[in-house]
């Protein structure tokens, strides 16, 4: 075999083990940007983000990734909630604190099944713990804030219908979460506007079920699409019924 063959033979080798690999929302979240990942497989946990940008998180068992269109053209559909759904090729990327993977091309996204349940939300038992936890970690992971009310509450009786809308939580009056009501909200507009919202009472606790983000080093809470039902609370959206027990497990 001549030394020019060995060196085809190599580089074929190593494209069929980049093409077979598989990456975690973690690894790719631990490359350097610029860097590829390949084959990185989720539940879809959150549909919607920045307008224009078809954003979506998917969640394996090393936590979430944040899905963003970047420039590709032809757009991908952007996957609904339970969707298994695998990034064959993407770039991490970062903006703004924020960790995002581009897929390479609209076919990049692949759908493998719809309609699966969503993984366990991991339990902050304190807003201090959403705050303190590790960065990498709390973007896009699928979290439960708990026993939580409302120091910034909507306006009105009922949530906005449009998104783009910045509150804030706490448990105890002094640690502060954010939490937004994304610009994309993936079509649910008309079911957040039908959907009564909590209040600045102190005593009108909630527990939030939604997706953990960074933005300007600020961790916050990101709702879009799942809504749940009209009612201000129920198990299936992100605003929940107040736990107060000790008893979930607790990632911290």
């Amino acid at each position: 075999m001549t030394k020019a063959s060995i060196v085809i033979t190599a580089m074929a080798i190593l494209a069929v083990s980049t093409a077979t690999s598989a990456d975690t929302a973690a690894s790719v979240k631990a490359l350097p940007d610029g860097s590829q990942g390949f084959n990185v497989t989720g539940i879809v946990t959150s549909s919607g983000g920045s307008t224009g940008r078809l954003q979506f998180v998917i969640q394996d068992a090393t936590g979430g990734l944040l899905i963003d269109r970047g420039t590709i053209t032809p757009p991908y559909a952007q996957p609904n909630v339970g969707d298994s759904v695998t990034i064959t090729t993407g770039t991490k990327s970062t903006y703004f604190g924020s960790v995002q993977f581009v897929p390479e091309i609209s076919g990049s996204v692949v759908v493998n099944s719809t309609g699966n349940p969503l993984p366990a939300p991991y339990v902050y038992p304190s807003v201090a713990a959403a705050l303190a936890a590790p960065t990498l970690d709390h973007q896009g992971l699928y979290v439960r804030v708990k026993n939580v009310y409302f120091t910034i509450a909507p306006a009105g009786p009922n949530w906005p219908s449009t998104g783009g809308m910045n509150y804030e939580v706490t448990d105890n009056g002094a640690d502060l979460i954010r939490v937004r009501l994304t610009t994309d909200l993936h079509g649910q507009e008309t079911n957040w506007g039908n959907k009564t919202a909590p209040t600045n009472n102190p005593a009108d606790r909630v527990d939030i079920v939604a997706v953990g983000a960074q933005y300007n080093s600020a961790s916050q809470i990101y709702m879009n699409d799942p809504v749940g039902t009209s009612a201000k609370t129920d198990e299936t959206g992100p605003i929940r019924p107040a736990t107060t027990s000790v008893g979930e497990w607790a990632l911290y």
